[in-house]
Formats: structure tokens, C-alpha cells, sequence
């Protein structure tokens, strides 16, 4: 599936629709929401905006592991440092080719 560089790939478990709130599940239109609010801003920042979301929305601990990824390719002609996505995460974000 070609992804353009104005598109992001999101990709998604489970357990970022099944956290638990006081009264209900995160749910797929929670979910679309967030994602629509927060189109159009780099992978990072939307990870960054669903990670604040699930924290102030979930009571108690995670009952099942909760995980995202965001990509966007980047232009052929862009040159990239790479750098941690996250303070907390040993991931590298690692330009596409």
C-alpha cells in the first residue's frame, strides 16, 4: 500500500481501545477523534497527544499491554538525523526509503 508523505500509517493493539476509563473503554470513536484532532502533525506529537489521552482517561494499571506506531515517509530529498522518538522509549526513529 504506497503511503504518501502527507499520509501517516498508524498501526495499533488492542489494548489502546480496551484501556479502562471510570465508566467505559477507550473504544474506536474515542480513538477517531483523537486521531482526526490530531491530523496533519508529525508521527511523534501524535503519539505524544494519544499518549497524554490514554493517561488522563485510564483508571488503574493497563489490564493488557497498549502499544502504537506512526509513520510518515519523508521526502527522497530530505536528509534526517536520527534521534530517540521518546525520552523514555530506546527506540530510534529511523528515516524510510
Amino acid at each position: 500500500v504506497p503511503i504518501g508523505v502527507d499520509e501517516t500509517l498508524f498501526l495499533y493493539t488492542d489494548g489502546v481501545i480496551d484501556a479502562r476509563g471510570e465508566h467505559e473503554r477507550f473504544g474506536v470513536r474515542r480513538l477517531k477523534r483523537l486521531l482526526c484532532e490530531l491530523a496533519g502533525r508529525p508521527p511523534e506529537q501524535l503519539l505524544a497527544g494519544l499518549e497524554a489521552e490514554l493517561v488522563s482517561f485510564q483508571v488503574g494499571q493497563p489490564a493488557d499491554d497498549i502499544a502504537a506506531v506512526a509513520l510518515r515517509p519523508l521526502p527522497r530529498e530530505t536528509t534526517v538525523e536520527v534521534t530517540p522518538a521518546h525520552p523514555a522509549a530506546g527506540v530510534r526513529t529511523l528515516p524510510m526509503a
